[in-house]
């Protein structure tokens, strides 16, 4: 979910305490679209929770991780009794080069074999990806979702790239 990435960089501008006016750049441009950040744009009661709950979330992870080596089968059933309550590595491979495949595998199972295997498919020009996410079932996904595609939230990201007031 491309609302993910944004909320991410959200989140790392959230807790600014100023009271200026909200100020609003682009961050960098990837190959097809602008990254905008703008501080304050999530209530600071919001933010903190969200950041708490990410970081209680990120904890549980290096938890399942620390109980189990990395060459050792590591299913969901055997990491964590509750799916939603980690982080998972996603990406488009299983530890081997695969042509044309995008698959989403999720697990806490070879990350350091799957990560070189993406970084090898990306050097060879194939589609690729790597990245720590939470499960669907993780029950912030649903708040952030919600939050993020409420009416007045999408109002104010409307007027933020159209060059609006981005306060609105």
């Amino acid at each position: 979910m491309r609302w993910i990435s944004i909320l991410q960089l959200l989140l790392n501008f959230a807790l600014v305490r100023s009271e200026e006016e909200v100020e609003t750049y682009t961050h960098f441009r990837s190959r097809m679209s602008d990254v905008y950040v703008v501080p304050n744009f999530l209530p600071q009661d919001l933010a903190e929770k969200w950041r708490d709950a990410l970081k209680d979330t990120w904890k549980n992870t290096l938890d399942a991780l620390n109980t189990y080596k990395e060459e050792q089968t590591c299913s969901n059933e055997d990491c964590t009794k509750d799916e939603s309550s980690t982080f998972y590595y996603a990406t488009n491979n299983r530890g081997e080069m695969q042509n044309s495949n995008n698959a989403k595998f999720r697990s806490l199972e070879m990350i350091e074999n799957r990560k070189a295997t993406a970084k090898a498919m990306y050097e060879a020009n194939q589609f690729a990806y790597a990245k720590w996410e939470l499960h669907p079932s993780h029950p912030l996904v649903k708040e952030m979702e919600q939050y993020m595609s409420s009416d007045d939230t999408r109002k104010r990201v409307e007027n933020i790239i159209h060059g609006r007031n981005p306060s609105v």
